[in-house]
């Protein structure tokens, strides 16, 4: 209900520990792997290793994307984003509008260009319905350190 997923078309919504998800369906590669791993207090250990990062980039199809959804002063959430840039290699953290919520972006292959993915999302948008994609990915930049220590 967060991230106004109800309005995206040709999209499959899994609400699981992705841990355990990942642990108990057989090997598949996606086009999108959204994760938003947060409990209580903070990511949970289990959604912070290399090897939880590593059987991601496992899950997602060489143009496919990886997405994380990384909050500021959790437990957990330096370790997440060290064990994505582990796995990920090419990866951009697009910083949140009111220092909250920082997106990792992560990807098999290299990312595209800024022109390439201004493109892509315009032709997104009638699908995306009510959200803007554009204005957040104008700040991506490389994901060189984590940006959440205030």
């Amino acid at each position: 209900r967060f991230f106004g997923l109800d309005s995206v078309t040709d999209l499959e919504v899994i609400i699981d520990c992705a841990a355990r998800y990942l642990a108990k369906t057989p090997p598949a590669t996606y086009d999108l792997v959204f994760i938003d791993c947060y409990d209580e207090s903070g990511i949970p250990a289990e959604c912070s290793t290399d090897a939880f990062f590593e059987s991601l980039y496992q899950r997602v199809d060489v143009d496919g994307l990886l997405i994380a959804n990384l909050l500021p002063k959790r437990r957990g959430v330096s370790q997440a984003f060290a064990s994505h840039q582990r796995a990920f290699r090419h990866t951009v953290i697009v910083p949140g509008v009111r220092k909250t919520n920082r997106t990792l972006f992560g990807t098999a292959g290299q990312l595209p260009s800024g022109r390439i993915v201004r493109e892509r999302i315009k032709a997104m948008q009638p699908k995306l319905a009510s959200i803007d994609l554009m204005p957040p990915w104008l700040r991506a930049m490389p994901a060189k350190r984590y940006l959440g220590r205030f």
